[in-house]
């Protein structure tokens, strides 16, 4: 009930709610966006970061890797939106502590907006344990992407029509 000179400020809980998602998508949002693209991260054990050498048709990386553990495999390895990856990257008997590098030149599909590398290790579990597979992706924004062309809505061009002051 209202009285006379007094404003209710109370929101309803269609406002709260408003709000309550709006700041849900901004923060969701912010959070994809210092995800990023291209982003070079450590990985705990394979030690594994990159670098974006060159760009355009073909994209240059270079991958390096310093494990902390050893490993008795690690492989580079295309993934999702790749149409071609070479030379093939691979490493054995990786002793922790050391470093490897190599450059890979990537190509990607044109109905990708990015591509992904896979960096896999494998080294043997504990006594009895099965293999332990460790694996970084790296997610580049694929310049080979061609945005597909859409079809104009009908006719946009509003139909005017000039007519003189003496005009019906």
């Amino acid at each position: 009930m209202r009285t006379a000179g007094r404003r209710d400020n109370r929101r309803g809980p269609c406002a709260a709610r408003l709000i309550a998602c709006a700041a849900f998508v901004g923060a969701t949002a912010l959070l994809i966006s210092r995800a990023g693209f291209a982003t070079p991260l450590l990985d705990a054990h394979l030690g594994a970061s990159f670098e974006v050498l060159s760009r355009g048709p073909t994209t240059s990386i270079e991958i390096t890797l310093k494990p902390t553990t050893e490993f008795g495999k690690i492989t580079v390895e295309a993934a999702s939106g790749v149409a071609t990856f070479s030379p093939p990257c691979s490493f054995s008997a990786v002793a922790a502590g050391a470093a490897y590098s190599c450059v890979v030149e990537v190509i990607g599909t044109s109905g990708d907006a990015a591509f992904t590398i896979n960096i896999v290790g494998e080294r043997p579990g504990a006594a009895g344990a099965p293999l332990v597979v460790e694996v970084s992706h790296f997610t580049l924004q694929n310049p080979s992407f061609v945005r597909p062309n859409k079809a104009p809505a009908g006719n946009r061009k509003p139909n005017l029509i000039s007519r003189g002051p003496d005009s019906p």
